[in-house]
């Protein structure tokens, strides 16, 4: 299946203490991405020491998640606010899942996080 790349219309943000999804880990915090054909992309937040997830992607429709420590999220949400951002989903390959930036200087800090 070959990647997807969509641009990042909105996100709405979601903190909290130890939210429980309806699999894996508790979750500190989450942003979901949208994209202009109703594509959704979510970042997850987990606690220091927490078991994080792998990502997951979906074709129809358009979906997926990428995982990070928590302490990733001041950055992520710094990024989405400040940034032309879109997003790559790779239903073949879910762990190469990620937000590309329009400035490259970002680029090479947001590769560590993933």
């Amino acid at each position: 299946m070959p990647s997807t790349v969509f641009p990042i219309v909105t996100f709405e943000t979601y903190i909290g203490t130890r939210m429980q999804p309806v699999s894996g880990p508790p979750l500190d915090a989450l942003i979901t991405c949208s994209g202009p054909n109703h594509e959704q992309f979510t970042l997850l937040f987990y606690s220091t020491g927490s078991s994080i997830p792998i990502n997951e992607a979906k074709v129809n429709p358009i979906m997926g998640t990428i995982s990070f420590p928590r302490e990733s999220f001041t950055w992520c949400l710094d990024a989405l606010r400040n940034e032309r951002c879109s997003a790559l989903i790779d239903p073949s390959a879910p762990q190469n899942n990620r937000i590309i930036f329009a400035a490259p200087a970002a680029w090479g800090h947001f590769e560590t996080l993933t």
